[in-house]
């Protein structure tokens, strides 16, 4: 089980918070929409609401538990944001939409740079990188000639 964290006042560590939570950290490294984390949890014989799914997925990300990864053209993903699962980036391919997860000591490098030179701290799990994957840049050039 996952280690409880504080939680602010107002705010209760309910049921449906603990299911969505511990289902995004079991998911792991795919990157599963609302509905299909509301599919995984009904597939395991939860009982919980759609609208649950979709508040706690909100809650978590605004806890900085959770990443959302907003896609052009298709909904938007999630991904749970501490632990092994939180040690890669994410590449989003603007053409066709393939999220690629990457690891890459540059990456950390550059973080390094910008908070010494310019006073600013990243936040990986929350920050994705947009491009053309390889088969898309291929495809791009082809249709350029």
């Amino acid at each position: 089980m996952l280690q409880e964290k504080k939680v602010p006042r107002g705010e209760y560590m309910t049921h449906g918070y603990r299911l969505v939570r511990d289902a995004l950290a079991q998911i792991g490294d795919r990157h599963p929409s609302a509905d299909d984390l509301y599919e995984y949890l009904l597939a395991k014989g939860e009982k919980i609401g759609r609208t649950t799914v979709y508040r706690q997925l909100e809650r978590l990300v605004s806890e900085g538990i959770a990443a959302k990864i907003n896609r052009e053209g298709a909904v938007s993903c999630y991904t749970y944001a501490l632990g092994s699962c939180s040690s890669h980036y994410h590449l989003l391919c603007t053409r066709c939409g393939n999220l690629t997860h990457l690891s890459c000591h540059n990456i950390e490098e550059l973080c390094a740079h910008i908070k010494e030179e310019h006073g600013v701290s990243i936040d990986m799990a929350r920050t994705v990188l947009y491009g053309l994957c390889a088969a898309c840049s291929c495809a791009q050039r082809k249709d350029a000639t």
